[in-house]
């Protein structure tokens, strides 16, 4: 059994949770748990499984759940320490990676179309199928079947499409099931909307993504029962859209996700593209464009490693890519003027939709620059100081000679 020290990524920390909820979480003459289950608790518990070293293979949703389990058992044992709350994760952690891999299927729809169908899709160790109409194996839940889970009209156009996993749990397999959809989403709205600017005349609280989901996503098992009756749903569905014709796309969708899975397979930062990739889709699904200008921002600041920084060294390292540097800086910053007056006095701008076609240009170019240099660079604090460059071609020179100059004192 591990010791606190390496149970635990930050054991003092860690210590200052179990702390507060021995302040918080009292036992009654029943042996039950007294509440305390506020803001404190959940905190503490969250901080409890953000902190406990698992094992790779333990989802989010596990990780807490497991932490909660724990804290409670070692509370009813009048035994809430660090070390009694470590062996109970530990525990739970070995019984759930013990338990066997099952399949099972999300069912879900897709704003698309084509003549043919499309060819199935095997990404981050799942399938993803699509056809006009989904297989008759399927049965609705309930729930789905009255038709009250969101509001406006249901798509009738949109293609289903299936993701097929494989997991211990259900919850899980959803949640993974969901991420891997998005993740190809991500990859195909990406392609679709690079380089383009959008101009709505008159659909201004339309998503920018071409390709979204539908309102309704149904776990199921192999054989097509529903799993557990888990359903997930768009809260922000309104309509559907017109279906993207990927037919005339569909070569080039396929070639710009091949070289994005390359990436993602051999890049040394293959998770913050992943992550980046998912921010970015998510962002872009928004109605609401001003939640999806602040989204698409924090990418930025993500991506030139500024979250930390102040907004002059994130204009700098943004507009490193622009064929007109001094001009775009001074442009960017009008985009900053307006994330700061959203955030500090909640406007939302009439001109949001060109704020977003703005931001999104240069997350992209990023995000491009990242995909296909990123083995030069060992972190993404790294690549952030690369952005700091000077830009000016003889300012490159004299940098370069300066390096050389410095390897050669150095060898």
């Amino acid at each position: 059994m591990r010791g606190p020290e390496r149970a635990w990524s930050d054991p003092n920390k860690a210590a200052i949770a179990v702390r507060k909820l021995k302040e918080i979480l009292g036992l009654n003459e029943k042996g039950e748990v007294t509440v305390g289950w506020g803001a404190d608790t959940d905190n503490a518990i969250e901080l409890i499984s953000s902190l406990f070293r698992f094992s790779e293979g333990v989802p989010a949703n596990i990780r807490y759940e497991t932490a909660h389990r724990a804290v409670i058992e070692a509370r009813k044992a009048d035994a809430l320490e660090l070390s009694a709350v470590a062996a109970r994760i530990s525990e739970k952690q070995a019984d759930y990676v013990r338990k066997p891999f099952i399949p099972y299927v999300l069912l879900t729809s897709l704003s698309l179309r084509a003549r043919d169908r499309l060819p199935r899709v095997h990404l981050d160790g799942a399938s993803i199928s699509f056809a006009r109409s989904a297989p008759r194996r399927f049965k609705m839940p309930d729930r789905v079947r009255r038709g009250t889970l969101h509001h406006g009209p249901p798509p009738s156009a949109y293609w289903s499409a299936w993701i097929k996993v494989k997991s211990r749990d259900a919850f899980s397999a959803g949640v993974r099931a969901l991420q891997t959809v998005d993740l190809l989403r991500g990859i195909w709205n990406f392609r679709i909307n690079h380089g383009t600017w959008r101009i709505s005349m008159g659909a201004g609280d339309a998503p920018f993504n071409k390709i979204l989901l539908g309102p309704i996503h149904t776990l199921h098992h192999s054989n097509g029962r529903p799993a557990d009756d888990l359903i997930w749903w768009e809260p922000d569905y309104v309509q559907p859209l017109s279906p993207f014709d990927v037919d005339q796309h569909l070569v080039s969708l396929k070639r710009f996700e091949a070289q994005v899975r390359r990436g993602l397979k051999n890049s040394p930062h293959g998770g913050v593209l992943r992550d980046a990739i998912l921010r970015y889709v998510r962002a872009l699904d928004e109605r609401d464009h001003s939640t999806s200008f602040l989204r698409l921002w924090s990418l930025l600041e993500d991506l030139t490693a500024t979250s930390n920084a102040d907004h002059s060294t994130t204009v700098r390292r943004a507009t490193f890519l622009s064929p007109d540097p001094e001009f775009h800086r001074l442009a960017f910053d009008q985009l900053r003027r307006w994330r700061n007056r959203i955030v500090h006095e909640g406007e939302s701008a009439q001109e949001a939709e060109r704020m977003i076609n703005e931001v999104k240009s240069y997350a992209e170019a990023l995000f491009l620059l990242l995909l296909r240099h990123g083995a030069r660079f060992k972190d993404l604090s790294e690549f952030g100081k690369f952005l700091d460059s000077p830009t000016a071609p003889t300012d490159i020179r004299r940098r370069q000679s300066h390096l050389r100059l410095a390897l050669t004192i150095r060898r």
